[in-house]
Protein backbone atom coordinates (compact mmCIF):
# COMPACT_ATOMS: atom_id res chain seq x y z
CA UNK A 1 0.00 0.00 0.00
CA UNK A 2 2.82 2.41 0.81
CA UNK A 3 4.46 1.77 -2.55
CA UNK A 4 1.19 2.40 -4.41
CA UNK A 5 0.60 5.63 -2.47
CA UNK A 6 4.13 6.85 -3.14
CA UNK A 7 3.75 6.10 -6.86
CA UNK A 8 0.45 7.97 -6.91
CA UNK A 9 2.07 11.04 -5.34
CA UNK A 10 4.85 10.87 -7.93
CA UNK A 11 2.28 10.88 -10.75
CA UNK A 12 0.59 13.93 -9.24
CA UNK A 13 3.90 15.76 -9.01
CA UNK A 14 4.80 14.89 -12.58
CA UNK A 15 1.33 15.92 -13.72
CA UNK A 16 1.99 19.42 -12.42
CA UNK A 17 4.98 19.76 -14.76
CA UNK A 18 3.26 19.02 -18.06
CA UNK A 19 2.83 22.67 -19.16
CA UNK A 20 4.84 23.33 -22.29
CA UNK A 21 6.05 26.55 -23.86
CA UNK A 22 4.02 26.84 -27.05
CA UNK A 23 5.14 28.27 -30.36
CA UNK A 24 4.85 32.04 -30.48
CA UNK A 25 2.60 33.65 -33.09
CA UNK A 26 2.15 37.38 -33.72
CA UNK A 27 -0.15 38.07 -36.67
CA UNK A 28 -2.78 40.32 -38.19
CA UNK A 29 -6.32 39.13 -37.38
CA UNK A 30 -7.05 36.60 -40.10
CA UNK A 31 -10.56 37.83 -40.94
CA UNK A 32 -9.50 41.49 -41.05
CA UNK A 33 -9.28 42.86 -44.61
CA UNK A 34 -8.22 46.40 -43.73
CA UNK A 35 -4.55 47.33 -44.14
CA UNK A 36 -4.56 49.73 -41.18
CA UNK A 37 -6.24 50.05 -37.82
CA UNK A 38 -6.30 53.04 -35.49
CA UNK A 39 -5.91 53.20 -31.73
CA UNK A 40 -5.77 55.92 -29.09
CA UNK A 41 -2.48 57.06 -27.63
CA UNK A 42 -2.40 58.78 -24.26
CA UNK A 43 0.51 61.00 -23.24
CA UNK A 44 -1.33 62.72 -20.39
CA UNK A 45 0.58 60.47 -17.96
CA UNK A 46 3.88 61.46 -19.61
CA UNK A 47 4.60 58.04 -21.13
CA UNK A 48 2.96 56.91 -24.38
CA UNK A 49 0.18 54.60 -23.19
CA UNK A 50 -1.56 52.19 -25.57
CA UNK A 51 -4.51 49.82 -24.98
CA UNK A 52 -3.72 46.11 -24.70
CA UNK A 53 -6.69 43.73 -24.40
CA UNK A 54 -6.08 40.57 -22.35
CA UNK A 55 -8.49 38.27 -20.50
CA UNK A 56 -11.34 40.62 -21.53
CA UNK A 57 -9.68 43.53 -19.71
CA UNK A 58 -8.10 46.60 -21.30
CA UNK A 59 -4.65 47.15 -19.86
CA UNK A 60 -2.42 50.23 -20.11
CA UNK A 61 1.00 49.47 -21.55
CA UNK A 62 3.85 51.89 -22.03
CA UNK A 63 4.84 51.97 -25.70
CA UNK A 64 8.62 52.09 -25.60
CA UNK A 65 10.95 51.73 -28.58
CA UNK A 66 13.67 50.92 -26.04
CA UNK A 67 11.78 47.86 -24.74
CA UNK A 68 13.27 44.80 -26.41
CA UNK A 69 11.13 42.47 -24.30
CA UNK A 70 7.56 42.58 -23.01
CA UNK A 71 7.43 43.61 -19.35
CA UNK A 72 4.48 42.86 -17.07
CA UNK A 73 4.11 44.89 -13.85
CA UNK A 74 2.44 42.85 -11.07
CA UNK A 75 -0.89 44.31 -9.91
CA UNK A 76 -4.54 43.35 -9.49
CA UNK A 77 -5.18 43.48 -13.25
CA UNK A 78 -2.14 41.59 -14.45
CA UNK A 79 -2.60 38.91 -11.77
CA UNK A 80 -5.53 37.69 -13.91
CA UNK A 81 -3.26 36.91 -16.85
CA UNK A 82 -2.69 33.28 -17.75
CA UNK A 83 0.86 32.14 -18.38
CA UNK A 84 3.40 29.57 -17.33
CA UNK A 85 6.39 30.51 -15.20
CA UNK A 86 9.91 30.30 -16.56
CA UNK A 87 13.36 30.89 -15.14
CA UNK A 88 13.93 33.55 -12.46
CA UNK A 89 16.07 36.59 -13.29
CA UNK A 90 18.59 38.19 -10.98
CA UNK A 91 20.47 41.29 -12.08
CA UNK A 92 23.01 40.90 -9.25
CA UNK A 93 24.05 37.55 -10.73
CA UNK A 94 24.35 39.06 -14.20
CA UNK A 95 21.42 37.04 -15.57
CA UNK A 96 19.54 40.14 -16.76
CA UNK A 97 19.37 43.87 -16.16
CA UNK A 98 15.87 43.42 -14.70
CA UNK A 99 14.84 41.26 -11.74
CA UNK A 100 11.78 39.06 -11.96
CA UNK A 101 10.87 35.92 -13.87
CA UNK A 102 10.45 34.89 -17.48
CA UNK A 103 6.83 34.01 -18.29
CA UNK A 104 5.51 32.25 -21.38
CA UNK A 105 2.28 31.55 -23.32
CA UNK A 106 0.86 35.06 -22.84
CA UNK A 107 -2.12 35.95 -25.06
CA UNK A 108 -3.44 39.45 -25.82
CA UNK A 109 -4.10 41.83 -28.70
CA UNK A 110 -3.41 45.40 -29.81
CA UNK A 111 -6.31 46.19 -32.13
CA UNK A 112 -5.87 43.87 -35.16
CA UNK A 113 -2.53 42.43 -33.99
CA UNK A 114 -2.94 39.10 -32.21
CA UNK A 115 -0.24 37.91 -29.79
CA UNK A 116 -0.37 34.20 -29.07
CA UNK A 117 1.92 32.35 -26.69
CA UNK A 118 4.42 35.21 -26.41
CA UNK A 119 7.08 35.41 -23.72
CA UNK A 120 7.88 38.30 -21.42
CA UNK A 121 9.18 39.22 -17.99
CA UNK A 122 7.08 39.47 -14.84
CA UNK A 123 9.07 42.15 -13.09
CA UNK A 124 10.12 42.45 -9.48
CA UNK A 125 9.13 46.06 -8.87
CA UNK A 126 11.47 46.36 -5.88
CA UNK A 127 14.38 46.34 -8.32
CA UNK A 128 13.31 49.65 -9.89
CA UNK A 129 14.10 53.10 -8.48
CA UNK A 130 11.51 54.24 -5.92
CA UNK A 131 10.37 57.13 -8.13
CA UNK A 132 9.63 54.86 -11.09
CA UNK A 133 7.97 52.22 -8.92
CA UNK A 134 5.70 54.76 -7.21
CA UNK A 135 4.77 56.37 -10.52
CA UNK A 136 3.78 53.04 -12.12
CA UNK A 137 1.53 52.21 -9.17
CA UNK A 138 -0.01 55.68 -9.01
CA UNK A 139 -0.86 55.75 -12.71
CA UNK A 140 -2.12 52.18 -12.89
CA UNK A 141 0.30 51.15 -15.64
CA UNK A 142 0.30 47.41 -16.35
CA UNK A 143 3.30 46.74 -18.58
CA UNK A 144 5.62 47.83 -21.35
CA UNK A 145 5.95 46.79 -24.99
CA UNK A 146 7.93 47.91 -28.02
CA UNK A 147 9.97 45.59 -30.22
CA UNK A 148 7.42 42.77 -30.15
CA UNK A 149 4.92 45.01 -31.99
CA UNK A 150 7.33 46.94 -34.19
CA UNK A 151 9.39 44.02 -35.54
CA UNK A 152 6.54 43.09 -37.92
CA UNK A 153 4.14 46.04 -38.00
CA UNK A 154 4.94 49.71 -38.76
CA UNK A 155 3.24 52.21 -36.48
CA UNK A 156 2.43 55.87 -36.99
CA UNK A 157 2.10 58.15 -33.96
CA UNK A 158 0.22 61.42 -34.29
CA UNK A 159 0.67 63.12 -30.93
CA UNK A 160 -1.33 66.18 -31.93
CA UNK A 161 -4.52 64.18 -32.54
CA UNK A 162 -3.80 61.51 -29.92
CA UNK A 163 -4.16 58.77 -32.54
CA UNK A 164 -1.92 55.93 -33.55
CA UNK A 165 -2.12 53.81 -36.70
CA UNK A 166 -0.76 50.30 -37.02
CA UNK A 167 -0.07 49.04 -40.56
CA UNK A 168 -0.51 45.47 -41.70
CA UNK A 169 2.84 45.63 -43.48
CA UNK A 170 5.39 48.15 -44.79
CA UNK A 171 3.68 48.32 -48.20
CA UNK A 172 0.63 49.85 -46.53
CA UNK A 173 2.61 52.83 -45.19
CA UNK A 174 1.60 56.03 -46.98
CA UNK A 175 4.88 57.88 -47.45
CA UNK A 176 4.08 61.10 -49.33
CA UNK A 177 7.78 62.15 -49.21
CA UNK A 178 6.93 65.30 -47.23
CA UNK A 179 8.84 64.24 -44.13
CA UNK A 180 12.45 63.55 -43.23
CA UNK A 181 13.50 59.95 -43.81
CA UNK A 182 16.07 58.52 -41.39
CA UNK A 183 17.67 55.10 -41.48
CA UNK A 184 17.25 52.93 -38.39
CA UNK A 185 20.04 50.69 -37.16
CA UNK A 186 19.66 48.19 -34.33
CA UNK A 187 21.57 46.81 -31.37
CA UNK A 188 19.90 44.21 -29.13
CA UNK A 189 16.63 44.99 -30.92
CA UNK A 190 16.82 48.66 -29.91
CA UNK A 191 16.69 51.35 -32.66
CA UNK A 192 19.29 54.05 -33.38
CA UNK A 193 19.34 57.10 -35.64
CA UNK A 194 22.14 59.37 -36.86
CA UNK A 195 21.78 63.07 -36.09
CA UNK A 196 24.06 66.11 -36.01
CA UNK A 197 24.86 68.50 -33.18
CA UNK A 198 26.75 71.77 -32.98
CA UNK A 199 30.03 71.23 -31.14
CA UNK A 200 31.95 73.52 -28.81
CA UNK A 201 34.03 74.57 -31.85
CA UNK A 202 30.90 75.39 -33.93
CA UNK A 203 31.39 72.37 -36.18
CA UNK A 204 28.52 69.95 -36.91
CA UNK A 205 29.32 66.49 -35.57
CA UNK A 206 27.43 63.34 -36.57
CA UNK A 207 26.23 61.35 -33.56
CA UNK A 208 24.48 58.03 -33.06
CA UNK A 209 21.48 58.25 -30.71
CA UNK A 210 19.21 55.57 -29.35
CA UNK A 211 15.66 56.40 -30.46
CA UNK A 212 13.97 55.87 -27.09
CA UNK A 213 10.32 56.85 -26.73
CA UNK A 214 10.27 55.35 -23.25
CA UNK A 215 12.73 57.99 -22.09
CA UNK A 216 10.77 60.97 -20.78
CA UNK A 217 13.63 63.39 -21.25
CA UNK A 218 14.76 65.36 -24.26
CA UNK A 219 18.35 64.59 -25.13
CA UNK A 220 21.03 62.56 -23.40
CA UNK A 221 24.65 62.84 -24.54
CA UNK A 222 27.95 61.18 -23.62
CA UNK A 223 30.32 64.08 -24.42
CA UNK A 224 33.64 62.22 -24.30
CA UNK A 225 32.43 60.00 -27.18
CA UNK A 226 31.77 63.03 -29.43
CA UNK A 227 34.57 64.90 -31.24
CA UNK A 228 35.00 68.57 -30.23
CA UNK A 229 32.26 68.34 -27.59
CA UNK A 230 32.45 68.88 -23.83
CA UNK A 231 30.05 69.22 -20.93
CA UNK A 232 29.08 72.92 -20.71
CA UNK A 233 30.83 74.79 -17.90
CA UNK A 234 27.54 75.97 -16.44
CA UNK A 235 25.98 72.47 -16.37
CA UNK A 236 24.48 71.43 -13.03
CA UNK A 237 25.27 68.09 -11.40
CA UNK A 238 22.18 65.98 -10.63
CA UNK A 239 20.97 62.39 -10.24
CA UNK A 240 19.22 60.65 -13.11
CA UNK A 241 17.19 57.48 -12.89
CA UNK A 242 15.53 55.04 -15.24
CA UNK A 243 14.23 51.52 -15.37
CA UNK A 244 17.72 50.11 -14.87
CA UNK A 245 18.66 52.30 -11.88
CA UNK A 246 20.19 55.63 -10.84
CA UNK A 247 23.19 57.36 -12.39
CA UNK A 248 25.07 60.67 -12.28
CA UNK A 249 24.27 63.36 -14.86
CA UNK A 250 24.93 67.02 -15.57
CA UNK A 251 22.09 69.13 -16.96
CA UNK A 252 22.58 71.95 -19.44
CA UNK A 253 21.74 73.09 -22.95
CA UNK A 254 22.76 71.73 -26.36
CA UNK A 255 22.82 74.65 -28.78
CA UNK A 256 21.64 72.90 -31.94
CA UNK A 257 20.41 69.45 -33.03
CA UNK A 258 19.65 68.34 -36.58
CA UNK A 259 17.31 65.37 -37.12
CA UNK A 260 17.36 64.91 -40.86
CA UNK A 261 16.20 68.24 -42.27
CA UNK A 262 14.62 69.28 -38.97
CA UNK A 263 16.62 71.74 -36.85
CA UNK A 264 16.01 72.20 -33.12
CA UNK A 265 17.72 74.90 -31.05
CA UNK A 266 18.50 75.15 -27.32
CA UNK A 267 17.64 71.63 -26.18
CA UNK A 268 17.73 70.80 -22.45
CA UNK A 269 20.22 67.96 -22.20
CA UNK A 270 21.45 65.40 -19.68
CA UNK A 271 25.21 64.96 -20.05
CA UNK A 272 26.72 61.68 -18.82
CA UNK A 273 30.30 61.87 -17.55
CA UNK A 274 30.69 58.10 -18.13
CA UNK A 275 29.11 55.64 -20.56
CA UNK A 276 26.66 53.57 -18.50
CA UNK A 277 25.52 51.54 -21.51
CA UNK A 278 26.82 48.31 -23.02
CA UNK A 279 26.92 49.77 -26.54
CA UNK A 280 30.30 51.44 -26.89
CA UNK A 281 29.49 53.26 -30.15
CA UNK A 282 26.40 55.15 -29.06
CA UNK A 283 26.74 58.86 -28.28
CA UNK A 284 23.51 59.17 -26.28
CA UNK A 285 19.77 58.91 -26.71
CA UNK A 286 16.87 61.06 -27.85
CA UNK A 287 13.68 60.91 -25.81
CA UNK A 288 9.96 61.46 -25.97
CA UNK A 289 10.02 65.13 -24.98
CA UNK A 290 11.74 65.95 -28.29
CA UNK A 291 10.03 63.41 -30.53
CA UNK A 292 6.43 64.09 -29.47
CA UNK A 293 6.66 67.43 -31.29
CA UNK A 294 6.48 65.45 -34.54
CA UNK A 295 4.37 62.97 -36.44
CA UNK A 296 6.36 59.71 -36.49
CA UNK A 297 6.14 56.63 -38.67
CA UNK A 298 8.28 53.84 -37.22
CA UNK A 299 8.99 51.13 -39.77
CA UNK A 300 11.29 48.44 -38.38
CA UNK A 301 10.81 45.98 -41.29
CA UNK A 302 12.19 48.61 -43.72
CA UNK A 303 14.62 50.02 -41.12
CA UNK A 304 13.37 53.58 -41.46
CA UNK A 305 11.86 56.40 -39.43
CA UNK A 306 9.72 59.08 -41.12
CA UNK A 307 9.46 62.37 -39.22
CA UNK A 308 7.06 65.17 -40.09
CA UNK A 309 6.21 68.45 -38.46
CA UNK A 310 2.69 68.15 -37.03
CA UNK A 311 1.38 70.97 -39.22
CA UNK A 312 2.62 69.05 -42.30
CA UNK A 313 0.67 65.86 -41.48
Amino acid sequence: MKRVLAFGILLILLGGCTDKIKEERIYWFENETELTTDFEIDVSKRFILIPIVAEKDTLQFIFDTGANQILIFPNQQTNKLKYIKGEPLNSKEGIHTIDGRFIHNLNFNLESIIFENVSGILTDMKRFPEQFNAYIKQMGIDGMIGYDVLKDFPIQLDFESGRGTVYRNSNAVNDDKSGSLLALSFHNNKPYIDCKIKSNKDSLETIKLQFDLGNLGTLELIPFTIPNFEIPENAEKKEGYGISGKYEIYTGITEKLLIGAIEIDSIPTAFLPVNIYSESDRNGKIGLEVMKQFNLTIDYPNERLIIKNNNDS
